[in-house]
């Protein structure tokens, strides 16, 4: 204490510290209010009054907001409005010190210390958070129950003028105001319940809650708080009827409501939303014919009046129940009375001894005449003639026999056969006698079951199929196609080969008909196979069938022809030839086992005729001469001979002849040469005939093959002119024709079991089934007695053709695509399998029993009891039995007496044996079957035979007896309910009932009872109208959650039953906290003591306080009081959720040494509660502290920056500087200094400095200075605080502006437009300001206007156009000066030359006149030059630079004229016939951009003399009209190849045309897959008279299926055309001959050797129709495409080598379809 002491008084004497002036000021005067005059008040340290005029006030910057201005003269105003509140804080001295620099001239002399104490006014009133608030209490809250409310704020710093008074208004003895005073000092304030409410008596107060604080006058605000009372669910619904006694007719309408019920609930909101539903003891039976809105309580009939049972009634108890949590309902009955007043309808039931659903029953078709098939009872309640019933059937197969009142049988009247007619389909018609008679239709079908009656039967007697050898197991051959009508297994078809030979069958069938080859075939082996193929059906018993199959098989070329002659190789052959020799030497034979074209055999010289002296008949292998034979032939000749087949590939075979020719001596001698004739002249009349005739024969060949070509390309894109129906049909054609046999047999038609192919082969099996090819049983009437009249042919039709489609029969089946474009959509419906059906057995049939409800009306003949929950199949009762105890009739015939039961709609419970015993068919139960309160009991209905014959209907009752299998049983085992801590006694809450599912009333009658708790709780139980229990828990005393919190107790229901059974039911009371608990701090008073360099993240205190509530309402957040001052409060940090306290900031040793701080504790609750606790600080100096330091300028730019002007003088005052040091002794003692050559700090006493200049300053050399300012105490250690100022030197106008250049020289180019640029004046200016901004001025030094302008920003202008013609170069001043005070200038000089543009055409200055007139005469000695041109341009440089011309006149080419000296001359020998009159024009022009000229004439006569040579007329040629026959070839040929290279060029582009014009036709997707579709079913057709299999899908498919490599049908290398490959052309593997065969035509295709293949589309569907591009690899192809088969010259001759020739499909070059390639 005695420390604190000796510190405060220190404080106070240091001179830092002392105020030289007090002055007093109100809050709130308007701003430039006047405080004080410091000059009066410093008399007394101002000793002479004479030197006062001297004295000058300069207020010295601070860090604070200015509030305050002191004038030179000493006079302190207000800068604005001061407000106390916002200034200074609660019950503490507001003032400001406000320091003041004094000079006395310009000498500093001291520092003013001015206090303005800021006098509190009453200007703020009381101010509540908020105007209004809202508050909440429940309907069940007790008296004393309290709500906090906000409290009031007064802003005023004054103590009496923020002390506020509370005061309640409008209470009405309801509520009351609880003031109560926190630790901080402030009001809390509570609203407490006076007296109970009710919210259905009042549900809402308006309370007021006044403040006044203690101000004279005293100012009052006022909170307005709105009081809800919050609802409880304290009143159940309330029917307006209890019970709804309710007629209705039988015709009432179900859209009319039958009542309308309406209950009301006191409560609102949820709790008063009430919802209706059926009550749990509403029979089943009863509410299934009525409809309950759940909102609207409205209630509707869903059955049709004739549903409902006349003259009967219905109880209803319906449930009305609000939304509350838990809800609470009540309960009202409906009376519902039906009556009939009018005529009804009858009603039609029928029951089949044999169903397939409701109206349908099926027959098997081999049944009897006169069989039973159903059983029809007709109801009509209506009573007289309106009840009075007649049945009829119209049909011829079904009739109607009456078995008594109101029931009937339907029996066969005539066979019936399923083949023939599958459904029958008759109404039975019932009509009463009324007025008007009523009528009712039943419509009924009958479906006929299949027997197995008809045999398979072959679609034709004869399957005939081609195929090719070599192909791998499993290849397909065709299909057998055999149908059979029945269905079911009946249908179900299997194939099997039987062989008649002695060979051994290559073949294999599957259940689908489907033939394959189990080996690869070998046509040298065998070619031809004949078996018969056995099919049966899977009926019982099982029908069979055979037909007779051939198989051909087709050859491939897989054998290599041989030489038969010569025999041996190598063969020596001996020939003497003499002129009468006959030209033939010999024959060359071969053969080969193939047949066909790979049989077809050709011969070659392969060499050894060299000489070309042999020929060979490339088809009889006949070797000849091939020219005539001299002497010099004789020799020997080793010649090497080849044959090849014409098979894919061809093969070959080589021999070796070694022939000997000698030549007879008549033979004429060696012929050498052939001797033209010396002259090599040759005519010129005939040069030009051969010549012509070579170029029209070439461009006749050329243009043929031009035609040609174009004529193909037409052809070929005909197709994509087609419109897309066009298209399709096309396709379809082609697909069908090419695939027709050319037989008489009839259509195969699918059958069998197809789904086993498509596994086999793994196929869908529409890849081999189109949808329209179904079972053969498609659209026909049969009789069983016709063999054939299965076997109906099948129209296949194309789209979009009108020709009559092909109907050839065939065997073979063409590829389908996935899309099914190739089949007609008028075909019949898309096939639906139909599923094997289990035939049903006639004993089996009476062993069905109909179980029915019935009502009251209709007499039993028999009764029996059973209980419910016997095990299934327990025995009933023998019906045969107590049938002939009441008939003693059945006692004679009881053999013969069979019981059927009959079919019914329900679910069969019983089940009747032919002997007549009755058993359960499974285990009964009563409670799924009765309704509550109800005989439970299920009518049988059983129909009775004697032998075949239908005798009775016999009904018989089966009662039902309930037992006590149920035990009650509640919602939920377990239920959670709650109760809030406020709750008084009588307090209740309901929990659900229990419900037992017997039917009997003792088993299902239930008692309560509750264990646990019961001193607080007990159980209430009432019974609703349903006869319901309705449970309530309720409280009988009051609970505390603080000491309990939550209790289990258990409600126990037990039924009436012997034994009883009984449930438990689980209730969880929970119970609610409610925030009736403060937070309690666990000390009011924290005293904490810390020194003053407490780190900041060690906490200085943490709180501590409890909540004894839980959830929101005991979570505790910390808060700083309002109470607590902002000053000391933004020292710390407080984390609300910890309540840690940490320091925000280090205490220096000048802050308070102690500080208070308040603090508060909120809970979380609704409204929250909370607490004050107080936290004392105390701050403890034990350290030394480095020195303080503040500057306060004149004149600041920012904190620590000043400014002066830069003509400021030397000693002149710049800052005051105050270092402040608390520490005691050697420690608080401290010196200062600047280290800076510009400024210098001088002590103004203890602590005290201020900041002169020292020397000049210049802003254009240094702009900114940079200082420190260090001060350091004398303690130990010694401590040092640095401070950085800057200076920043403002600007004063003292540097003229300076030019970049002493002349200014610019170009620029005449006649431009004004305002064209000419170029920049630089001048710059380092003042900155105003005294940096120039102004720019024209002065002109000539006499002459100047045609320029300048700018402020130095850009020259002209202000008109220039011409450089008048004046070509200007000079003239800029004037500069900038915009400072006083204003600084200087001057330049400008020079402008301006360029030429070319805007002066030349003239003529020699011939001065136009035209001019020139006599000229010439003699051989004259000179050559005639006279000089002269013209003149005013432009310069390369404008005037003239060139001449001569513009017309000189038709003769007798003068020329230089360009340039403009020197006429003869260009030429003058003759004499050039002697006469020339009328010469000659131009001159310019070099300028746009060229300009001039012309002249001139009249020029030319005399030639008589020594001047004659004219030259001709040139003569030699007489001889002949020419050298070198120069004649080249001639020929030159005209030949450009002829050529015309008619080329032109074909060129018309092919080109041709092809871009044809490119854009592209395939659509449709296209390309039919393309695809055709190429491949081509490749399989054969072209003759026989059937062929034919592979369908892709060829990946075939690849997969068959187990070829795709490269078996194409070459891998195969793939687009514009493969990036580069092969050697050089290699001879690559040029073999490429066959390209078209398929609509038979003849040979062209082997001529090529580089271009057909372009295939990447998307691999075959062969684009754009053969052209060129293909940019060849791949290695030898061996797969071979020559050409031989041409054949006739039609005939060519059909019948395509009839017995087919390439192999896999190898068959793709062609592109319709283009025929010669």
């Amino acid at each position: 204490m005695t420390l604190l002491i000796l510190m405060v008084i220190i404080s106070f004497l240091l001179p830092g510290a002392c105020i030289d002036i007090t002055v007093r000021l109100k809050e709130e005067n308007s701003p430039k209010s006047y405080v004080g005059d410091i000059t009066a008040n410093s008399q007394k340290w101002l000793l002479d009054k004479e030197d006062l005029s001297q004295i000058t006030f300069n207020q010295l910057q601070q860090k604070e907001t200015k509030l305050f201005n002191v004038t030179q003269s000493g006079k302190l105003y207000t800068v604005r409005t001061v407000d106390a509140e916002s200034l200074c804080r609660y019950n503490t001295e507001c003032y400001k010190t406000v320091k003041v620099a004094v000079h006395k001239g310009k000498n500093f002399l001291k520092i003013l210390k001015i206090k303005v104490v800021i006098e509190d006014i009453n200007d703020h009133q009381p101010e509540f958070p908020e105007k209004e608030i809202t508050l909440q209490f429940r309907e069940g809250d007790r008296e004393g129950m309290k709500k906090s409310i906000p409290n009031a704020i007064d802003k005023d710093v004054g103590v009496l003028n923020s002390v506020i008074n509370y005061h309640l208004k409008n209470n009405e003895e309801m509520f009351s105001l609880l003031v109560s005073k926190r630790a901080d000092g402030i009001s809390r304030l509570e609203i407490v319940l006076e007296s109970k409410l009710n919210r259905e008596v009042k549900d809402m107060y308006s309370v007021q809650v006044e403040a006044e604080d203690g101000g004279s006058p005293s100012k009052k605000s006022v909170l307005d708080v709105k009081i809800l009372v919050e609802d409880e669910n304290d009143n159940l619904p309330v029917f307006s009827q209890n019970i709804y006694n309710v007629t209705i007719k039988s015709y009432f309408q179900n859209d009319v409501p039958v009542v309308t019920l309406s209950a009301t609930d006191s409560d609102i909101g949820n709790n008063g939303k009430i919802n209706y539903y059926f009550s749990p003891k509403t029979s089943d039976l009863d509410s299934k014919h009525f409809r309950l809105v759940k909102k609207s309580g409205e209630i509707f009939l869903i059955d049709k009046i004739d549903a409902i049972i006349d003259n009967e009634v219905y109880t209803l108890y319906i449930e009305a129940r609000d939304g509350g949590n838990p809800p609470l309902s009540s309960i009202a009955t409906v009376m519902v009375n039906v009556i009939n007043q009018h005529n009804n309808p009858p009603n039609i039931d029928v029951n089949f001894i044999s169903t397939q659903n409701h109206n349908t029953a099926t027959i098997l078709e081999d049944i009897k005449v006169g069989s039973f098939i159903a059983y029809v009872m007709v109801t009509d309640n209506d009573v007289g003639h309106n009840g009075e019933v007649k049945c009829h059937i119209k049909d011829d197969t079904f009739k109607l026999q009456s078995m008594g009142s109101k029931e009937y049988k339907i029996v066969l009247k005539k066979a019936v056969d399923r083949e023939t007619q599958e459904h029958y389909h008759f109404t039975v018609s019932c009509e009463d006698k009324g007025l008007p008679a009523l009528k009712t239709d039943k419509d009924l079908s009958i479906q006929v079951l299949d027997v197995n009656d008809v045999e398979p039967h072959f679609t034709k007697d004869t399957f005939k199929f081609l195929t090719y050898e070599n192909d791998k197991a499993n290849f397909p051959i065709g299909f057998i196609n055999a149908t059979d009508p029945d269905i079911g297994k009946g249908g179900e078809l299997s194939y099997s080969l039987r062989n008649k030979q002695q060979y051994r069958l290559p073949f294999q069938i599957i259940n689908s008909g489907f033939i394959s080859t189990n080996q690869s075939l070998d046509r040298e082996h065998r070619d031809f196979y004949e078996f018969e193929v056995f099919v049966k059906d899977n009926g019982s018993p099982s029908l069979n069938n055979t037909v007779n199959v051939e198989v051909e098989v087709l050859d491939r070329n897989d054998n290599a022809p041989y030489f038969t002659f010569p025999s041996v190789d190598p063969f020596t052959l001996n020939v003497h030839y003499h002129p009468q020799s006959k030209n033939d030497i010999t024959v060359l034979k071969a053969s080969d086992i193939d047949s066909h074209m790979n049989a077809f055999l050709r011969y070659e010289i392969v060499s050894g005729n060299e000489r070309q002296l042999f020929k060979l008949d490339s088809f009889t292998g006949v070797l000849s001469y091939s020219r005539t034979v001299y002497q010099n032939d004789a020799g020997s000749y080793e010649l090497e001979f080849v044959v090849k087949d014409s098979g894919t590939p061809v093969l070959s075979a080589t021999t070796s002849v070694s022939l000997t020719l000698t030549v007879s001596n008549k033979t004429s001698p060696m012929f050498t040469a052939v001797h033209l004739p010396s002259d090599n002249t040759i005519d010129a009349t005939l040069l030009i005939i051969i010549v012509v005739a070579a170029v029209i024969v070439s461009i006749a060949i050329v243009v043929s093959i031009t035609l040609c070509i174009v004529r193909c390309n037409n052809v070929r894109n005909s197709s994509s002119e087609r419109t897309a129906e066009e298209k399709q049909a096309y396709q379809c054609r082609n697909e069908m024709r090419q695939l027709i046999y050319q037989g008489n047999n009839s259509v195969p038609v699918m059958s069998g079991n197809r789904g086993e192919m498509s596994e086999r082969y793994g196929h869908s099996r529409s890849h081999y089934y189109p949808e329209d090819w179904k079972t053969s049983t498609m659209s026909r009437s049969l009789q069983k007695s016709t063999k054939q009249k299965y076997s109906q042919p099948i129209e296949v039709t194309s789209y979009g053709d009108n020709r009559p489609s092909s109907n050839y029969p065939t065997d073979t089946l063409t590829s389908r695509k996935s899309s099914g474009q190739c089949w007609s959509e008028r075909s019949s419906r898309q096939y639906e399998e139909i599923p094997a059906m289990s035939v049903l057995a006639v004993h089996s049939v009476s062993h069905c029993l109909v179980l029915q409800k019935q009502s009251s009306i209709n007499l039993e003949d028999i009764t029996y009891h059973v209980e419910e929950e016997n095990s299934p199949y327990t025995y009933v009762g023998d019906i045969a039995t107590d049938l002939q105890k009441s008939d003693s009739s059945f006692l004679k015939n009881k053999d013969l007496i069979t019981f059927s039961q009959l079919q019914q709609k329900g679910e069969q419970l019983f089940n009747v044996t032919r002997t007549g015993k009755l058993y359960t068919v499974e285990t009964l139960d009563a409670e799924s079957v009765c309704s509550y309160e109800k005989e439970c009991f299920e009518i049988v209905k059983v129909a009775v035979h004697k032998s075949k014959t239908f005798m009775k209907i016999l009904k018989i009752k089966v009662i039902i007896e309930d037992i006590n299998d149920h035990q009650p049983e509640f919602p939920q085992k377990e239920i959670n309910i709650q109760f809030e801590e406020e709750y008084g006694k009588g307090k209740k809450n309901p929990v659900p009932n229990a419900i037992d599912k017997d039917i009997g009333y003792q088993n299902s009658l239930i008692r309560y009872e509750l264990h646990g708790h019961t001193n607080l709780f007990s159980l209430f139980v009432s019974k609703q109208a349903d006869g319901l229990s309705t449970l309530t828990i309720i409280l009988e005393e009051k609970l505390d959650r603080e000491k309990k919190d939550n209790y289990n107790i258990e409600v126990i229901a037990k039924d009436g039953g012997t034994p009883p059974k009984q449930s438990v039911l689980n209730v969880k009371i929970s119970v609610k906290d409610e925030n009736d608990n403060k937070p309690q701090f666990s000390q009011s008073i924290y005293n904490v003591s810390i020194e003053h360099k407490h780190k900041k993240n060690i906490p200085v205190v943490t709180l501590s306080a409890s909540d004894l509530d839980i959830g929101r309402n005991g979570k505790i957040s910390f808060y700083f009081s309002r109470k607590t001052a902002e000053q000391t409060r933004k020292n710390f940090m407080l984390e609300e959720d910890t309540g840690k306290l940490f320091l925000s900031k280090s205490l220096g040793s000048g802050k308070e040494d102690i500080l208070k701080l308040y603090v508060k504790a909120k809970d979380n609750g609704i409204p929250p509660l909370s607490s004050i606790a107080i936290i004392q600080i105390n701050v403890i100096n034990q350290h030394n502290n480095p020195p303080n330091i503040d500057v306060n300028f004149i004149s600041t730019q920012n904190h620590n920056t000043a400014t002066i002007l830069e003509d400021i003088k030397v000693g002149s005052f710049i800052a005051y500087v105050m270092v402040t040091d608390n520490d005691v002794g050697h420690n608080g003692q401290v010196n200062c200094h600047i280290k800076d050559d510009t400024f210098k700090l001088q002590s103004m006493g203890s602590k005290e400095y201020k900041i002169v200049l020292k020397k000049a300053v210049d802003r254009e050399t240094q702009e900114h200075y940079h200082f420190t300012v260090s001060c350091e105490d004398k303690g130990l250690p010694a401590l040092k605080t640095d401070k950085d100022l800057s200076i920043q030197v403002l600007d004063v106008n003292d540097v003229e502006p300076h030019f970049t250049k002493d002349t200014f020289k610019f170009l620029t180019y005449e006649n431009d437009k004004a305002n064209f640029p000419i170029g920049f004046i630089n001048a710059t200016d380092p003042d900155i300001g105003k005294g940096g901004e120039l102004s720019y001025s024209l002065r002109n030094k000539q006499q002459y206007r100047l045609p320029f302008q300048i700018i402020n920003s130095g850009f020259i202008s002209t202000n008109q156009s220039l011409d450089r013609e008048h004046r070509d170069f200007y000079e003239f001043e800029v004037f500069v000066k900038d915009n400072g005070s006083p204003s600084l200038n200087n001057t330049v000089n400008v020079e402008v030359e301006v360029l030429d543009r070319n805007d002066n055409a030349p003239y003529f200055t020699f011939p001065s006149v136009d035209p001019f007139t020139l006599n000229v005469h010439y003699h051989p000695q004259s000179k050559n030059d005639i006279t000089v041109l002269k013209a003149s341009d005013i432009d310069s440089h390369m404008n005037a630079f003239l060139r001449y011309e001569i513009v017309s006149g000189n038709e003769r080419q007798l003068f020329k004229l230089d360009s340039f000296t403009g020197v006429l001359s003869y260009s030429r020998t003058v003759y004499q016939n050039d002697a006469g009159s020339y009328e010469l024009e000659f131009v001159v022009k310019d070099s300028g951009t746009p060229v300009l000229s001039a012309t002249t004439s001139v009249s020029l006569t030319l005399t030639v003399s008589n020594k001047t040579s004659p004219m030259f007329t001709a040139v003569h040629l030699p007489s001889d009209n002949t020419i050298d026959a070198t120069l004649l070839i080249i001639i020929v040929v030159a005209a030949v190849i450009v002829s050529i290279a015309i008619v080329v060029s032109i074909t060129l582009c018309i092919v080109r045309c041709n092809n871009v014009r044809n490119s854009s036709s592209e395939r659509t997707a449709e296209e390309k897959q039919a393309y695809q579709c055709r190429n491949e079913m081509r490749q399989l057709i054969y072209q003759g008279n026989n059937s062929v299999p034919v592979m369908s899908g892709n060829r990946g498919e075939m690849s997969d299926r068959y187990g070829h490599s795709r490269s078996h049908y194409y070459p891998e290398d195969w793939k687009t055309s514009t493969m990036s490959r580069s092969l050697p052309k050089s290699m001879k593997k690559y040029s073999q001959p490429i066959e390209v065969t078209s398929y609509g035509d038979s003849r040979p295709s062209s082997n001529y050797p090529t580089d271009t293949l057909t372009s295939r589309k990447s998307s691999g569907q075959c062969w684009s129709e754009r053969s052209s591009r060129q293909y940019e690899e060849i791949p290695a192809m030898s061996g797969i495409y071979g020559g050409a088969p031989p041409d054949v010259s006739s039609t005939s001759e060519r059909d019948h080598y395509q009839d017995r020739y087919v390439k192999p499909p896999e190898r068959q070059l793709p062609s592109t379809p319709d283009v025929v390639v010669s």
